[in-house]
């Protein structure tokens, strides 16, 4: 489960991005490409890629875009 806060800064949507992506840096898969409301939201990451094939245990990271913000974090996905 992926948590995150998208700020309001007068604005009731904002568009986003959340992505996974593989220790190599290929997209894996696009969880969020569109807008979403202002507040605390979470995502569940059910381990497939987007061709809905399982992927393997490992280091993966998640990739959050909305406007000027960028941030990666580190996940672990273990089977």
């Amino acid at each position: 489960t992926i948590t995150f806060d998208v700020p309001s800064r007068g604005e009731v949507t904002s568009p986003l991005q959340l992505q996974i992506y593989d220790a190599a840096g290929n997209l894996v898969k696009m969880l969020i490409d569109g807008t979403v409301e202002a507040g605390f939201h979470s995502i569940v990451w059910n381990g497939e890629d987007d061709n809905c094939n399982s992927v393997n245990s490992g280091i993966y990271f998640c990739k959050m875009k909305a406007g000027n913000y960028s941030d990666v974090k580190q996940l672990i996905l273990l089977k």
